[in-house]
């Protein structure tokens, strides 16, 4: 068995109003996917369980502090990724990640070119972004993509979002396949999962 990719949580805790960094802990699990050659680990901006189970910060708490602290803690994680030859990806979901141009504001901040994106356009869709724009705003740090095979409404226009997309050549799906290819962003490092709903 080989195991490429591991995933892992929150690079920042929010505790109502008080941020705790915890690249200690993604730098134990950059340790471990070194230990297992694995050379990318996914991990996600921040957390607030005290809000949702589902990591999704508003927009109203997505702050110029809270910016600074993400951007500290992904370049202490960056650095070490550099030393170790590990990947990171930051998947999209919610919060500073929540669109494009919110991730792109924290890439901005990381030098690391180790530290990049795990781009899954259904959660930019699900936030109410088009997956196109987002990718466009953050193509050159793209690492990794998670496919959903799901279907997502919005502005009044179904938009599959992809397994399904993948295999019958959507149309939502070939703007985000052509920016990935032509990048080559588009290759083995691809995770599909099936979701009856987000």
């Amino acid at each position: 068995m080989t195991v490429s990719v591991l995933g892992s949580g929150a690079v920042v805790n929010l505790e109502r109003n008080h941020t705790v960094d915890l690249s200690d802990q993604i730098m134990k699990v950059i340790d471990l996917a070194d230990a297992l050659d694995a050379r990318l680990v996914c991990v996600f901006t921040e957390h607030d369980f005290s809000h949702s189970q589902h990591y999704v910060l508003p927009a109203e708490r997505v702050t110029d502090a809270l910016y600074e602290t993400l951007g500290a803690a992904f370049n202490t994680v960056g650095a070490y990724a550099h030393e170790k030859n590990v990947l990171i990806g930051i998947e999209n979901h919610g919060g500073s990640s929540a669109t494009g141009v919110r991730l792109k504001r924290l890439l901005d901040m990381i030098p690391y070119k180790e530290v990049g994106v795990t781009f899954d356009p259904a959660n930019f869709a699900y936030g109410g972004e088009d997956p196109y724009q987002a990718l466009l705003a953050i193509q050159d740090r793209v690492v990794y993509t998670h496919w959903k095979d799901s279907l997502v409404h919005m502005n009044s226009l179904n938009i599959a979002l992809l397994g399904k997309a993948i295999s019958t050549g959507h149309p939502s799906f070939a703007p985000c396949s052509k920016v990935l290819r032509a990048s080559g962003r588009l290759n083995t490092n691809v995770r599909l999962t099936a979701h009856s709903r987000h």
